[in-house]
């Protein structure tokens, strides 16, 4: 049986007569064991002292796989850099860092269960690959304030594309290379370092390598050394040789101008707000006054139809009373200004006519028009400063002369049509002389002139 594997038993008996019935099936599992080798061992992101070792998990695990132990060590044994690296992952990769360069290291790969199995194995070389690209020339250095610039010529591109570059450094008196930065944007010629990713005060020698798919090249190396400047100058020299949009002034400016813009905004829209509620009040206070004043209107509008209505009634009985020929038009008021009478003419006229003798008689009107009239003469009456009033208590016998006194016109065949004017009227012998037309109120001597 294998090992850490899962298995279904059923049990059933049987003699001569053949099989018996089977028992209810049972799953087990087998004991875990030692793992099988892993797949095989593959290297790829090959530098001059770096690289990326990965594998595949093994066939048969032979229990739950609980990681991996990766040994490396130099192919050839040398007593100046022979050492043997063990490194425990539970990933299927590892990163390999500080190798030496363009040297061959063997790497062992084992899976662990209850132990570890046996190993895979693999060789590699630090340093160019088949298919790698060609080496760089002519490794030019120039120092700037803030940076260091690198300027090369590419070489030939290898079996593909030229990918991008590393770039590195190291101090003068130590051996090793440090990566201080990948450029991945394809084939170019020059690149600026700033000082920011190096040590102040420091000596440093720089390289250049190209890569591909299949490798790296072989370095290019600068001739001269650079410096870099101290901490004093990297913390505040070099801030002021940053670009405008990096230094302080600008910034703080950029935000008080932010602060300034912010804060017209909510000025802008909290004038906005009060324009609103303003405007909404006023609509609010002009509904209002249109509701108040649609109301009044119809209070307006029933009243003047209720007095139409009243002033139709009214024209009604006097159109009924026209056309029985009993109403006529009042006769027009007399100018006091033109009566001439003498005192015993006024007296012979007020003892020769008696009540209703002489009087011009009006026609009959309706019961309705009578009580119309009496409610005018009784309003007329108790206007103290009447006209009517005004006259008959200036003489009380012309008065009464006057209102004895047939009119010598006839006003029963008077109409709206017929232009006002002077009248005569004969008063007992006398005369009296009306000037009716339209729009006359000359003043009367001796008679008040307030109408």
């Amino acid at each position: 049986m294998d090992q850490y594997t899962e298995y279904i038993i059923e049990m059933l008996a049987f003699n001569p007569a053949g099989d018996g019935p089977r028992s209810h099936p049972v799953n087990v599992r087998t004991l875990q064991g030692l793992p099988g080798k892993p797949g095989s061992v593959s290297f790829n992101e090959i530098t001059m002292n770096s690289l990326r070792v990965y594998w595949n998990p093994p066939k048969k695990p032979n229990g739950e796989i609980l990681g991996y132990l990766v040994t490396y060590e130099t192919a050839h044994q040398d007593e100046n850099y022979s050492k043997q690296v063990k490194q425990k992952v539970t990933t299927n990769s590892l990163v390999v860092s500080f190798l030496e360069e363009q040297v061959t290291y063997h790497f062992t790969v084992r899976a662990l269960t209850i132990d570890y199995g046996p190993p895979s194995e693999g060789n590699v070389t630090t340093g160019p690959q088949d298919g790698s690209p060609g080496r760089p020339r002519d490794l030019l250095l120039t120092k700037s304030a803030s940076s260091v610039g690198l300027q090369w010529e590419n070489g030939a591109s290898g079996k593909g594309p030229i990918l991008g570059y590393y770039v590195e450094a190291k101090k003068k008196e130590e051996e090793k290379w440090l990566t201080v930065v990948k450029l991945e944007n394809g084939p170019q010629s020059d690149f600026f370092l700033s000082y920011q990713n190096l040590l102040p005060s420091t000596t440093y020698l720089f390289r250049v390598i190209s890569y591909n798919r299949f490798g790296i090249s072989l370095p290019v190396y600068s001739l001269e050394e650079v410096v870099t400047p101290s901490k004093i100058y990297l913390e505040y020299g070099y801030l002021q040789q940053r670009p405008f949009y990096h230094q302080t002034w600008f910034l703080v400016t950029l935000a008080a101008a932010c602060v300034v813009i912010v804060t017209m905004l909510v000025a802008i829209l909290c004038v906005k707000s009060k324009s609103y509620q303003y405007k909404r009040k006023c609509d609010e206070a002009t509904r209002t006054l249109e509701e108040s004043i649609n109301t009044e209107d119809l209070g307006f509008a029933i009243e003047l139809r209720q007095s139409a209505r009243v002033k139709t009634g009214t024209l009604g009985r006097r159109s009924l009373a026209s056309s029985s020929g009993a109403l006529v038009k009042p006769p027009p008021r007399p100018a006091p200004a033109s009566i001439a009478y003498s005192d015993d003419e006024s007296a012979k006229a007020y003892d020769d006519n008696d009540d209703g003798s002489s009087v011009t008689e009006k026609p009959s009107l309706s019961s309705s028009e009578s009580q119309s009239s009496e409610s005018e003469e009784e309003s007329v009456r108790s206007n103290p400063h009447s006209f009517v009033n005004h006259y008959a208590n200036v003489n009380d016998t012309l008065r009464q002369s006057w209102k004895r006194q047939r009119p010598v016109r006839n006003y029963s065949s008077y109409t709206d049509s017929e232009q006002e004017g002077s009248a005569v009227m004969s008063l007992n012998g006398g005369q009296i002389v009306m000037n009716n037309m339209a729009r006359s109120r000359a003043p009367v001597s001796g008679f008040s002139s307030f109408v």
